[in-house]
């Protein structure tokens, strides 16, 4: 069983965390627990807290055409000095969530397990197909 620890990230980043995205965490938890590869759970999990990241940095809700705006992200990362640094364990001070820029087929990824979190977690919301 994984949980994306809200309490967690407020600690850390708590200039970053926004209480009205905590509903975020919640679903997360939720999709990721159905989840039984544990590789497979490894990697969607940094997928999805990535873009959960990207969501309170920015002040974001999920709305129709959040991925079309994540993938922009993907693609140019900014602030860079936020997003991208040296490979550390999540819990290192000097965490970023990224340690290179993602090829093209990285990005594409990224958005097809981020389409499928969205539509089971988010039904209500109609996002726009990348």
């Amino acid at each position: 069983m994984i949980n994306l620890d809200v309490f967690y990230f407020k600690n850390k980043y708590p200039l970053l965390f926004k209480e009205n995205n905590e509903h975020i965490f919640h679903e997360a938890n939720m999709f990721l627990n159905n989840i039984e590869d544990k590789k497979t759970l490894q990697i969607y999990s940094r997928v999805i807290f990535r873009f959960i990241f990207w969501i309170n940095v920015y002040e974001l809700q999920i709305t129709p055409d959040i991925l079309k705006d994540y993938k922009m992200f993907l693609e140019n990362p900014q602030p860079y000095e936020l997003f991208v640094g040296c490979k550390m364990p999540f819990n290192h001070p000097l965490w970023k969530p990224f340690n290179s820029k993602l090829s093209s087929s990285s990005v594409k990824f990224n958005l097809i397990i981020l389409q499928n979190f969205i539509k089971n977690q988010f039904p209500n919301t109609q996002i726009i197909e990348i």
